[in-house]
């Protein structure tokens, strides 16, 4: 089983000048990937900076931050625990006045335990037919009463699972869009799961006492336009990429703990490198969430941008030209660790027509939606036995600039050739927006 771990938003009318894209990639669980796709634009519009429309950039930067603080409030802990699917949910009664004896228990701890070894062997390498002699499946009766699966119980906005279907018939490699003008973000099922049988079981008070903050973390990337700006905020190994006239540009720095200036950071505030890992454990230097790295720094009163891995971003600025630009790739590592990111580019460019190398005259362009599909499809591995390149969850935003140069010329080009065709009428390609932008999530399957 391969859980799903990553999340996005994008929100192309974020405000009537801003709109703002952002992958979250997360790692030893998936809340804190989710909870940033729920909240963090309402998060930035929230800050000064940005109420105040003094410095976007400023806004940007105390979202991340914000948002970690936040993740830390024991207000937060019930969310974040639910969204991690590692707290049991209990069988309601149909009255609705009592547990139900078979929900929860010490069964539901076994079956967990289970699972976990299960995904460890498979993980190794370990062929599912010997995984399944060495840990034996529970009864098709015990099966049915506890077919609340991690990915609903997890609240992740995908319903159960059935015979590789989810309950709208799409199969497990279905993806997640947003339309053009509209806020989309990862919206997981909180309380009860689709068969409403299942119920969250709440944090005690003493669970909530001793709360600081999820053991999970995420790399985050956004990108932010506003009045021929193109803002990126990053704090991970995620990337976004700006092609201009052909040519991608990185607009972000994967943060690793080998970087100088980030494994000087992490001496400093008493952590150490090794095996290109934090601590000998966490391969990347940058991340919201991680709180295990932000706890027990030197000195106590180290401010949070010195932690030894630190939610703090780092911004770049770019203005967006007109004749030269053309579209924004917003990934995590599982797209660049498969495609550098020209190879990306050339992906995307071929596909919209851009480039010499696919007919237009012939060919119409590919829809957005299309184009990043096949794009997570391309860097998704069909066999999870190998190297373990392609096997990570991928996740990618494609933000194409519908005023640029390259879009207009191609557009006419094509629309020339559809009047040809159909004699016109109807509405053209890229007609009425100025940007227009597609997501997709890929999981990688055993």
């Amino acid at each position: 089983m391969t859980h799903r771990q990553d999340s996005h938003c994008a929100v192309p009318d974020l405000d009537a000048e801003t709109s703002f894209f952002a992958v979250f990639d997360g790692h030893g669980g998936k809340e804190v990937a989710l909870y940033a796709g729920r909240h963090l634009p309402q998060i930035l519009k929230d800050t000064k900076a940005y109420k105040e429309r003094t410095d976007l950039k400023e806004a940007l930067v105390e979202s991340f931050m914000k948002i970690d603080e936040d993740m830390k409030d024991k207000t937060n802990a019930q969310e974040l625990t639910e969204l991690s699917g590692r707290r049991r949910f209990r069988e309601e009664e149909d009255a609705g006045d009592g547990m139900s004896s078979t929900g929860g228990g010490a069964r539901g701890v076994n079956e967990a335990i289970r699972r976990a070894l299960k995904e460890r062997l498979l993980a190794e390498g370990t062929p599912s037919e010997e995984v399944d002699l060495i840990i034996p499946s529970l009864s098709e009766d015990d099966e049915g009463d506890d077919d609340v699966d991690d990915d609903n119980a997890e609240g992740d906005g995908l319903n159960k699972k059935k015979n590789g279907e989810t309950k709208e018939g799409k199969n497990d490699n279905d993806v997640t869009n947003s339309s053009d003008k509209t806020m989309t973000t990862e919206q997981p099922v909180l309380s009860t799961s689709s068969t409403g049988k299942k119920k969250f079981v709440p944090l005690t008070e003493e669970e909530l006492n001793d709360w600081e903050g999820p053991v999970a973390g995420a790399a985050v990337v956004s990108v932010a336009l506003r009045n021929g700006e193109i803002i990126c905020a990053n704090a991970g190994d995620s990337r976004a990429v700006l092609c201009r006239d052909g040519k991608s540009i990185d607009m972000s720095r994967d943060h690793k703990p080998t970087d100088e200036d980030e494994c000087e950071r992490i001496v400093q505030a008493g952590g150490f490198v090794a095996d290109g890992r934090v601590n000998g454990s966490l391969a990347l230097s940058r991340a919201i969430g991680d709180f295990e790295y932000k706890r027990n720094n030197v000195p106590d009163d180290l401010p949070p941008e010195s932690y030894c891995v630190t939610a703090n971003p780092e911004v770049k600025t770019f203005n967006y030209d007109q004749d030269k630009d053309e579209f924004i790739i917003i990934a995590c590592d599982g797209v660049w660790d498969v495609m550098t990111s020209q190879e990306c580019v050339d992906f995307v460019r071929e596909r919209l027509c851009y480039s010499s190398t696919r007919d237009s005259a012939t060919v119409p362009p590919q829809h957005l939606s299309k184009i990043t599909e096949e794009l997570c499809d391309a860097c998704c591995a069909t066999d999870t036995r190998g190297s373990g390149l392609g096997c990570d969850n991928i996740s990618a935003i494609i933000v194409q600039f519908l005023d640029s140069k390259k879009c207009k010329e191609t557009t006419e080009k094509y629309n020339n050739m559809s009047n040809l065709v159909d004699g016109g009428g109807g509405k053209k390609v890229g007609e009425g927006e100025p940007v227009a932008s597609d997501a997709k999530t890929r999981i990688p399957s055993n």
